[in-house]
């Protein structure tokens, strides 16, 4: 690995659960969940809080535990933050069974008491589970079939690991963990003198799916005042709060629903599903707003072969995200991702709005591997997607330009990417002078960093200089015309 890549990637943390979301909960910290499922095989279904700080060794964020709760049988597959305030939050998450589960989080200091929060990563529960994955496929565009993906996924837990990329060993990639022995200038790893408490408030079901109710995605809107809900019984539930009244099931699609988003005013959602449909709904009337068409924009390729495979191959929409632009709520724009079945390229699609109509105003490919999660930063500058191969890819939200890209993050699919804070002070755990930072984690176990660097420009003296030779130039070509 070249020393740009340490420089740009580093390895948070390795646990060892399957992680399947995760979310930004302050400047400082990170909240992940997962879990084997429930089959008894010693993987525990649990949350997890780090907290990041500046390392002036290593230059750039480390992560220490500050919580760790055991939800009990079932993974965490999606989840939503409610929040009160800066460290009180209502959690909203869910997955099999289709179920929704509300916890109260509340932190407090421990008052000098010692917690065995550490103890729960080496003595799981009898009754937490293993590494089970639903019998559906992942994703659309997914070339294996799901026991194929269960395989790997018992390969990666299991005893004798041999994996064959690019972050082989935690070794090949910039490790902040100062229990390794190499890492003795770094700065101690002192556990935190708080703790974040969990509380479950209430649980109810979300998704009735005949055969195998699943709670896929979870939303939270904060001008809409509401949750939403959507799984494989092809309908979306709008939850009032604060006490979670349901207003309506929305029958959205024919198939499981892939992913939704909420604009930011809180007017429309964003679904996609499996049934090859991009719909946007109004929030205020449930009623259909449009379709969006991606089929008639996608450009054909220019390989023969891939042209040939092209002519028969359907294209579906996997991802959605709502973005601002460079901060102007006013301004929104919808970004769409679409993966195929057949191996051919995933496309980014982007849809600008005026007065509640969509148009699309640009379409990219993404390569030719299937995308697995997209994430947008707070600020509206930077768009990531991670992929079924493990890579991590960032794009400019405004050109749609590629800005950032590591291969084989991790060993297998990205289940989770979420950009940081770009507040200064979050940027500065980080080591600073870069223009954001994202997290991205998997069922490899793995919470990876990733460091967006800062765009050259050309600076003061540099500007100067181009407007001096800029000058001079008018000036020679004026005189040589004799003008």
């Amino acid at each position: 690995m070249s020393e740009q890549d340490i420089q740009r990637a580093s390895l948070l943390a390795r646990v060892n659960f399957p992680i399947y979301c995760i979310k930004s909960i302050s400047e400082r910290h990170i909240l992940i969940g997962g879990g084997g499922g429930m089959a008894k095989t010693g993987i525990s279904n649990p949350f997890e809080i780090y907290e990041l700080t500046y390392d002036p060794v290593t230059n750039t964020a480390r992560a220490t535990l500050a919580t760790h709760f055991d939800v009990g049988a079932n993974a965490i597959m999606n989840m939503c933050v409610i929040p009160s305030s800066k460290y009180l939050f209502e959690l909203a998450c869910g997955g099999m069974q289709g179920m929704c589960h509300i916890y109260d989080v509340k932190f407090r200091f421990k008052n000098g008491l010692t917690t065995n929060h550490h103890d729960d990563h080496s003595n799981d529960q009898n009754n937490s589970s293993s590494n089970y994955l639903r019998r559906r496929h992942m994703s659309l565009s997914s070339q294996n079939s799901i026991e194929d993906i269960e395989e790997n996924i018992e390969e990666y837990h299991g005893p004798t690991v041999e994996i064959k990329n690019k972050l082989k060993t935690d070794s090949d990639i910039h490790h902040n963990d100062n229990q390794d022995g190499d890492k003795k200038n770094s700065v101690p790893n002192t556990i935190p003198d708080y703790i974040f408490d969990f509380d479950l408030k209430e649980s109810f079901q979300t998704d009735f799916h005949s055969d195998e109710p699943y709670q896929k995605l979870i939303k939270y809107s904060l001008n809409a005042n509401m949750v939403f809900s959507a799984g494989a019984d092809g309908h979306i539930g709008f939850w009032q709060l604060p006490n979670y009244k349901l207003l309506t099931r929305l029958k959205a699609h024919e198939n499981e629903i892939d992913d939704i988003d909420i604009h930011p005013s809180g007017r429309h959602l964003a679904s996609v599903s499996r049934d090859g449909r991009s719909l946007i709904w109004n929030i205020n009337n449930y009623k259909l707003v449009t379709s969006l068409e991606h089929s008639q924009v996608i450009p054909k390729p220019t390989n023969k072969e891939k042209l040939s495979i092209f002519t028969n191959a359907k294209y579906l929409p996997r991802l959605c995200r709502y973005s601002i632009v460079e901060g102007d709520e006013n301004n929104v724009r919808l970004f769409v991702a679409l993966n195929s079945r057949a191996k051919l390229d995933s496309y980014i699609c982007k849809w600008t709005i005026q007065k509640d109509q969509y148009y699309m105003q640009k379409i990219i490919s993404a390569g030719d591997v299937p995308l697995f999660a997209m994430a947008i930063s707070d600020d509206g500058r930077f768009l990531a997607v991670g992929k079924q191969t493990g890579d991590i890819d960032v794009f400019i939200a405004f050109s749609l330009q590629r800005c950032y890209q590591f291969s084989q993050a991790h060993n297998i699919f990205v289940t989770g990417i979420e950009f940081l804070s770009t507040t200064q002070a979050s940027l500065e755990l980080v080591g600073g002078d870069v223009d954001a930072a994202l997290v991205s984690v998997s069922v490899d176990n793995r919470i990876v960093l990733h460091k967006i660097p800062k765009r050259a420009t050309l600076g003061f003296f540099g500007s100067f200089l181009f407007f001096v030779l800029f000058i001079l130039f008018i000036y020679v070509t004026m005189n040589y015309f004799d003008l």
